[in-house]
């Protein structure tokens, strides 16, 4: 979708985590709307801080890669005159893996039995003898790090990475992960083979009308626009294992031009509703 030449549309600013790589989804975005003529801007909060009063009143917040910190600084200003895309109390809110789970199960979605430990060693006794993943509770550490799996190795005795921890545990699968991208309206699906291959490369693939469904009932539970879901397939069906805040959408055909054109008409309709 295009915004008509008179239509009117909210200034951009986009708060990156790093400098956009060329090609990446942030650098896609800017260059597409700075192409159209809209007012979009990139600001680098971890790098020289970010000064709200120097915003527009009215503009459209698109944030990915931000830390907890800053993420709870953008939660405090929410409401004062702008709009974010992911909401900023959302995005900080689905960090914490331990209660973003229950916010699903309480929802009556599909997922596996879990607990969450502060102590290395309470979590280490409590995975003893169990099939299951042990992973930081903080969503914000990068994804696909700090997981282990204890039918792969025996866990260690040492802290293998700081905590709090949480225990999940594992699904039989039939050796593939599904992950779904969704923006706005749109959703996408990329199967995975398990264990990884060395590229990590994925195959994109057409969801279940379940799997679409089970994901943006999980967005509406986590209060997102812009996410992914990651299914595995077990006995019972599907089970989510993880959500995760404004993915990279790499390898997804026409996953760029979904989040853009979500970015698009979400800052035409907040200048709009205002």
């Amino acid at each position: 979708m295009r915004v008509g030449r008179h239509e009117r549309i909210a200034p951009i600013i986009c708060l990156a985590g790093k400098p956009p790589r060329p090609g990446t989804i942030l650098d896609l975005l800017v260059s597409r709307l700075a192409g159209e003529g809209l007012q979009i801007t990139t600001q680098l909060p971890h790098v020289a801080g970010f000064c709200a009063e120097e915003w527009p009143y009215g503009a459209l917040i698109v944030h990915r890669g931000m830390s907890r910190p800053i993420l709870q600084a953008l939660t405090d200003i929410e409401p004062k005159g702008r709009a974010f895309c992911n909401r900023a109390a959302a995005s900080l809110a689905a960090q914490d893996r331990p209660a973003l789970l229950r916010r699903l199960q309480s929802a009556g979605l599909p997922v596996p039995a879990f607990e969450r430990h502060d102590d290395c060693s309470a979590a280490l006794a409590a995975a003893t003898g169990r099939d299951v993943v042990v992973k930081a509770a903080d969503g914000v550490i990068g994804r696909g790090s700090r997981v282990l799996f204890s039918h792969q190795a025996p866990l260690p005795p040492e802290p293998p990475f700081a905590g709090p921890y949480l225990i999940e545990d594992r699904v039989a699968r039939d050796g593939a992960d599904r992950k779904l991208y969704v923006a706005g309206p749109r959703c996408f699906g990329l199967l995975k083979t398990w264990p990884r291959t060395p590229d990590g490369a994925g195959v994109p693939f057409d969801p279940s009308e379940e799997l679409r469904r089970l994901a943006f009932a999980a967005g509406r539970a986590a209060g997102l626009e812009i996410y992914g879901v990651d299914f595995v397939i077990g006995p019972g069906g599907p089970v989510i294992v993880d959500v995760n805040v404004f993915p990279g959408f790499r390898g997804v055909d026409g996953g760029a031009d979904a989040v853009i054109d979500h970015i698009r008409c979400r800052a035409s309709e907040f200048l709009r509703d205002r």
